[in-house]
């Protein structure tokens, strides 16, 4: 694979005003074969200054991004990196090549119709991408006063995505092919502000800082979503032209009104106080509900302006205290009607599965948080520590209802999460001469996360879960959130495992919970060196705490493909248990029946997700203007790295960073694209 990304920025101006126009171009080609993407994008930006009272900004920004043949995750079907990664490893992949055959059937190299040959996966499926986003704000500003402003502002952002997913003519367990999806959305967001600001000092001693403001946000949204199957000709993948088909059209919209304001005063500059407040007002929420409130006040003191020492440069103390509301999704405080299709040419209907709430709040947040700020030994060292606890009250989440109701979960104002920790920032410049210099920084950060409250009677809420059907993640109460919920052997009261009535080892009818997904403890540590024209930066990332399923190891396990099932291929497995009435068992068994039946005890495969990671590195060097002459002011040439490889991890055959999504299932892997390191060299040129 490879990146070019290309970059030209002009700029200039004088006293009424400066710009800035840059051009941005990337191009990537990925591991995967026949994936790209490539973005394009324009920015503009100018101040100017219209009179000594009125002023002005824009800003504009065009990109267009386009995808090809994003790579399918998790399960086999059109995934070719399934079919690459469990091939047994006395076939040579390129046996597989070109996928098919000449009728433009996929050639098939398993029993199994759903895993698809990956050369035909990658050469015939279709997953593409475009986006074309548009945004841009402009300000005006009049200032009567040197103490006073007002400011009217306009901002608009819009994009138009389209993706198409295609299963072609010729796959094995579709012979026909299919258009999976082809979805366009169109998106824009307008938001119309004024603003009146007032800052200049009461006394000599005490200076002052007032804002207030009212905001209009309208987001509008149109997503057409066209399927269709049983095409009647082959590659034509038009759902005109097929036997089974469905379109629908939804609109989600909302409207956001808003008012805030904020005070700051500050007393000889070593005593500083800030409060903000805001009401916003919300179509998503019921008319009963919809104004809710978020304040904040925060109280620093210098300390170093009366500590006066040789060692410390600067010493700070802070606390502060804040609410912070949030509406929910548009269209889930009321019952609607979705169509689906029709019967002689009657209309069919549903209603969904999830009950909606006409009385639903939004959600607050609660925090509090104190920390200091030091400067020491004439700024070589900096420190920052931050204690925090926060909770999220009322927040919105799934019940689960009897399916007898016709529903699967009902939402509701129940939630409740605390998270709580301690943030610590070290940095400093620990050697310094005339040609060498050493800056460096360390960060650490705990978060300590507990779910307290979901829906009454509701112990647990499903997130996601794997593919496998033996990996889940789960909200637990009581335990951090997002746990990897797993099946570990099944065993009698006394610890001796279960087995089948053939011998077999077996999974436990409930699931236990391995641990959260979400490291609790991340940090990172970043060295810069460098002498004379000469640089040299590397990070160090870590993160600690956390688990992962693997599904691929699981996978290999059933396929004989991970180093555990090396043992018993001579002689097979001898196993000692009891049975469902608790007599005495031994048994031995096939290595390949063996590892075939431990593939579904997923707690074999749920590992730690912690590591230690060289995440970049690179060696600079600039050649100065005056060498240059009247060529450049100055030119840079770079070579980096990133990714590069792990300084410790406890994942065998997968990177504990895999996952199919950064949403809600993370801590989930199966059959993903190999991660990737990637090498580069960088010019920079100025004029």
């Amino acid at each position: 694979g490879a990146t070019y990304t290309n970059t030209l920025a002009i700029s200039g101006g004088s006293e009424m005003g400066n710009y800035r126009v840059s051009f941005g171009d990337l191009r990537n080609s990925s591991v995967y074969p026949g994936a790209k993407y490539n973005r394009n994008n324009v920015n503009i930006d100018l101040n100017y200054k219209l009179s000594s009272k009125w002023s002005g900004q824009v800003n504009i920004l065009y990109a267009k991004e386009t995808g090809k043949n994003r790579s399918n995750l998790s399960d086999a079907p059109g995934n070719g990196n399934y079919g690459i990664l469990f091939l047994p490893p006395n076939v040579n992949a390129d046996y597989l090549a070109p996928g098919y055959d000449d009728q433009g059937n996929e050639v098939q190299f398993s029993s199994d119709a759903f895993t698809t040959n990956p050369y035909f996966a990658a050469a015939r499926f279709q997953n593409n991408t475009s986006k074309n986003r548009v945004f841009g704000v402009g300000s005006l500003r009049f200032a009567p006063l040197d103490w006073l402003y007002l400011q009217a502002r306009v901002g608009n952002d819009f994009f138009a995505f389209n993706a198409t997913q295609i299963t072609p003519t010729g796959t094995a367990y579709r012979k026909a092919g299919s258009l999976d999806n082809e979805i366009d959305r169109f998106f824009n967001e307008l938001n119309t502000d004024v603003l009146l600001g007032i800052n200049r000092n009461i006394t000599r001693n005490i200076s002052f800082g007032f804002t207030a403001g009212a905001n209009l946000l309208q987001r509008r949204e149109r997503i057409n979503t066209i399927n269709a199957s049983g095409l009647a000709f082959p590659y034509l993948y038009n759902p005109g032209a097929a036997t089974t088909r469905s379109a629908n059209t939804s609109t989600p919209r909302k409207d956001v009104r808003s008012v805030y304001g904020s005070l700051e005063l500050a007393y000889k500059n070593f005593l500083f106080l800030n409060a903000t407040d805001r009401n916003d007002w919300s179509s998503a929420v019921p008319i009963t509900n919809n104004s809710y409130n978020y304040p904040s006040v925060n109280a620093s003191y210098v300390f170093s302006e009366h500590l006066k020492t040789n060692w410390l440069s600067f010493g700070k103390v802070r606390v502060g205290y804040s609410q912070v509301g949030s509406d929910g999704d548009p269209f889930k405080t009321a019952l609607y009607y979705a169509t689906s299709g029709a019967i002689s040419s009657q209309p069919i209907g549903n209603l969904g599965t999830e009950i909606p709430n006409k009385a639903l709040e939004p959600l607050q947040i609660h925090e509090f948080e104190v920390g200091t700020q030091l400067a020491l030994f004439k700024n070589r060292i900096n420190i920052d520590v931050a204690w925090y606890k926060k909770q999220t009250l009322n927040d919105i989440v799934q019940g689960t209802v009897s399916i007898t109701s016709g529903y699967q979960t009902a939402l509701l104002n129940i939630g409740k999460i605390e998270n709580k920790g301690i943030e610590l920032s070290l940095g400093g410049t620990p050697f310094s001469t005339k040609d060498f210099k050493w800056n460096s920084s360390f960060n650490i950060a705990y978060n300590e996360n507990k779910v307290v409250q979901l829906a009454e009677g509701q112990r647990f809420m499903s997130i996601a879960q794997s593919r496998t059907t033996r990996g889940f993640i789960e909200n637990r109460l009581g335990l951090p959130a997002f746990q990897v919920m797993v099946y570990d052997y099944k065993r009698d009261n006394k610890g001796s495992l279960v087995l089948t009535a053939s011998g077999f080892p077996q999974s436990a009818d409930t699931l236990v919970s391995a641990g959260t997904s979400i490291h609790p403890t991340v940090g990172g540590w970043n060295n810069q060196f460098q002498y004379k024209n000469f640089g040299l930066e590397f990070l160090i990332d870590y993160k600690y705490g956390a688990v992962i399923y693997s599904g691929t190891n699981a996978r290999a396990y059933a396929a004989g493909l991970h180093q555990e099932t090396l043992n018993g291929r001579e002689g097979g497995i001898n196993l000692s248990g009891v049975d469902d009435a608790g007599g005495s068992v031994t048994t031995n068994l096939k290595a390949q029946d063996y590892y075939g039946a431990l593939s579904n005890i997923s707690k074999l495969q749920t590992y730690s997700a912690d590591f230690i990671k060289l995440r970049s590195l690179a060696l600079s060097y600039t050649i100065p203007g005056k060498v240059l002459k009247h060529f450049a002011q100055g030119i840079t040439i770079s070579l980096v790295g990133r990714n590069l490889f792990y300084i410790k991890r406890d994942s065998p055959n997968i990177d504990p960073e895999a996952n199919y999504s950064n949403g809600f299932s993370y801590g989930l892997e199966y059959a993903s694209l190999p991660s990737t390191k990637s090498y580069g060299l960088n010019l920079n040129v100025r004029f």
